[in-house]
């Protein structure tokens, strides 16, 4: 990361505030409250901040485009992504302060296209480097859910965006212009972050199983964030992620009476990049299906030959994804 390309300075605050689901604190070169700023000056490029999540120390790189280019004015549009299983470090170490290849791929394509973009690193902070082993169970997996905790780390993500600001004072985000992108683990997140929650049956139980073992609130599960209105997404891309939830949406989105026993619902517009031979494409495309029938803005496309994780493989199909969800973000953001 060039550090010295990128000028940040934070407010600092004395109290704590807590809002939502989201905690915030002010500790050395934490990002912290809802009124702190981060005033950008001279020509940016990307730095880390840290901030804190529910007292989960929560890394994300920002990511801005020349401001000296015409093109890019302000506000701009934004994007955040949210990272797959294999985390979102180059060589897995967040201390080298560099995104993986894949993210600096999407770096590049987001910045040159003119988007902000922010990348969160939901794992590192909460002791893994990768969703792999004891922490694809429980009880570690619901350190790092993708249904109901990786969803505050992009309800944060989204508010750091909005919190960014030129040596004038001027917003560099435009916070009804931000998408989520996810990938696998992350594809599961965006999804679980548009989850209408306004539209869950008030009595509904909260529970996942793993291994044929059901767990609930009691056991780590958590309700799922809820919207609130200083925090907008206006459209999410879903790269070959998940759609069961360990059942916590409900039923398989394949059942017969999924209509009526699975309750996802999702009314942000959502495109998903779905591969012909990925292990996971089977219920998505039901997931898909069920939803498109009960109306919500769902698009998809689905690449032929490829599998799960093919953005990361250099194929034709990958940049075809990839001009896809271009297309994509440029109908729904600019």
């Amino acid at each position: 990361m060039k550090k010295n390309e990128f000028k940040l300075l934070l407010k600092s605050f004395l109290s704590c505030v807590a809002l939502v689901f989201l905690s915030f604190c002010s500790k050395g070169d934490d990002l912290s409250g809802l009124n702190t700023n981060v005033i950008l000056t001279g020509k940016s490029t990307d730095t880390i901040v840290e901030v804190l999540v529910e007292g989960d120390k929560v890394p994300m790189f920002i990511s801005i485009p020349d401001l000296s280019r015409t093109d890019n004015q302000l506000p701009l549009p934004a994007v955040v992504v949210l990272h797959g299983s294999g985390g979102l470090w180059k060589d897995d170490d967040p201390d080298l302060g560099e995104l993986s290849r894949q993210f600096e791929e999407w770096q590049a394509i987001l910045n040159n296209n003119g988007y902000a973009a922010i990348f969160p690193d939901s794992y590192s902070g909460r002791g893994t480097d990768e969703r792999k082993g004891e922490w694809k169970e429980p009880p570690k997996v619901f350190k790092i859910s993708s249904e109901f905790v990786r969803p505050k780390d992009a309800h944060m993500a989204n508010k750091v965006l909005t919190g960014l600001k030129d040596d004038s004072g001027n917003s560099i985000v435009d916070k009804s212009k931000i998408a989520l992108l996810g990938f696998s683990h992350g594809g599961n997140s965006v999804a679980a972050t548009l989850f209408d929650d306004s539209l869950a049956p008030d009595d509904w139980s909260w529970t996942q199983s793993f291994s044929g073992k059901e767990y609930g609130e009691s056991s780590g599960v958590k309700t799922p964030v809820n919207k609130t209105e200083d925090v907008n997404f206006a459209a999410g891309i879903i790269f070959y992620g998940g759609s069961m939830g360990n059942g916590y949406w409900g039923k398989n989105p394949c059942d017969e009476d999924a209509p009526k026993e699975n309750i996802y619902a999702n009314k942000t517009p959502t495109l998903y990049q779905v591969p012909e031979d990925g292990y996971l494409t089977e219920n998505t495309l039901c997931m898909i299906a069920l939803l498109q029938e009960k109306g919500y803005p769902i698009e998809s496309k689905i690449y032929s030959n490829v599998g799960h994780g093919f953005d990361d493989d250099g194929l034709k199909q990958s940049e075809e994804a990839r001009a896809n969800t271009l297309k994509f973000l440029n109908d729904k953001l600019k």
